[in-house]
């Protein structure tokens, strides 16, 4: 059994960051410690429900995280050993009850380490690619994909969908809007945006490239994005 310990701090305008590490394939604990906006222990059930949404098929699986200790603003949930499997990790969001009614809490990324639960990882999972883009141009770029790390078996994009979009930030499970795509050859794709597409975009965010089949949905490649210059009027 391993056991994660982390702080919850009530943020009145977002929810708090809360993002943590497991090991795949061990019976885990969450165990929070919570603190109003000021910092001082909070000393009420807040009825915490934690949600793990998996990063590759976008199963969600909720959690109960009753209070332990009311009055050290404590409480703690359980996930199951065979539970953490998806090597891409989970979005991790925390749901209570506070100020009379339901709110997002806290949200973050759960990221596994290697275990019993997972025999061998790939040798790359997720590419990261940091993007840049000017404002007020057409942009386009090609991304090749390759089923070893030796980059001698191009990526079969006959038995996948492909998709590609942008994100206010990482974990953002709202797209702001999806790259044009293209297939040029084998394991080649070209993503582009207008530059009316370019100019709605905030300076910084977040792009990720993903492919759907039968299996469910894996992200392949993802990175910050910034869009420099001025938009033109």
């Amino acid at each position: 059994m391993a056991t994660v310990n982390r702080a919850l701090q009530l943020n009145p305008v977002e929810p708090a960051p809360f993002s943590f590490r497991a090991v795949s394939g061990l019976q885990t604990t969450v165990k929070v410690n919570i603190f109003d906006v000021n910092g001082a222990v909070m000393r009420q059930d807040l009825g915490l429900q934690m949600q793990l949404t998996s990063r590759s098929k976008g199963t969600i699986t909720s959690y109960a995280m009753p209070a332990t200790d009311v009055a050290n603003g404590r409480a703690a949930a359980s996930i199951a050993a065979d539970d953490l499997t998806d090597p891409n990790g989970y979005n991790v969001h925390l749901y209570g009850t506070w100020r009379g009614g339901a709110e997002l809490l806290g949200r973050g990324v759960l990221r596994l380490t290697g275990g019993p639960g997972i025999r061998q990882l790939p040798d790359d999972v997720i590419d990261s690619i940091p993007l840049t883009f000017p404002y007020n141009f057409n942009t386009a770029l090609v991304v090749r994909l390759w089923v070893d790390v030796s980059r001698s078996v191009p990526f079969d994009l006959t038995t996948v969908t492909p998709s590609a979009s942008i994100y206010r930030a990482q974990g953002d499970p709202n797209a702001l809007l999806p790259f044009t795509l293209q297939v040029l050859g084998p394991g080649a794709l070209q993503l582009s945006l207008t530059a009316a597409q370019v100019n709605s975009l905030p300076p910084t965010c977040w792009w990720a490239l993903r492919v759907g089949a039968a299996a469910g949905v894996t992200t392949l490649a993802q990175g910050v994005v910034t869009v420099t210059g001025t938009v033109l009027p």
